[in-house]
């Protein structure tokens, strides 16, 4: 629920940039309103989200023109980063993690 508010909130608002971590939103073309670059990340295992991406999340983003950069974690299922989840990941959630602190270094001022 939280990745699809920050991308829907990216859509809506005029954020400089948007970390959505498996979240999805029901219509991608809203993505022509992001301001700012977005990163996602993911799991091979997600079989919601991760399909929903690639079908529709990125052919709308270059559509219009969008920076997304996607993270694909292999063998990894929806909600890997969540510690208290059996489907945690604690190998792709410490990667996540560092790009997801690293592509937000980007925006010190």
């Amino acid at each position: 629920m939280g990745g699809g508010f920050a991308l829907l909130g990216a859509c809506a608002s005029d954020f400089a940039f948007c970390v959505d971590y498996y979240g999805l939103i029901e219509d991608a073309e809203k993505l022509k309103d992001v301001k700012g670059p977005t990163v996602i990340m993911l799991g091979s295992e997600d079989e919601r989200v991760t399909p929903w991406a690639f079908q529709q999340l990125l052919p709308a983003a270059t559509k219009h023109k969008k920076r997304v950069d996607v993270h694909l974690y292999p063998n990894a299922r929806h909600a890997f980063h969540r510690p208290d989840w059996e489907g945690h990941d604690p190998q792709a959630a410490k990667d996540a993690w560092s790009k997801t602190l690293n592509f937000l270094s980007q925006f010190k001022q």
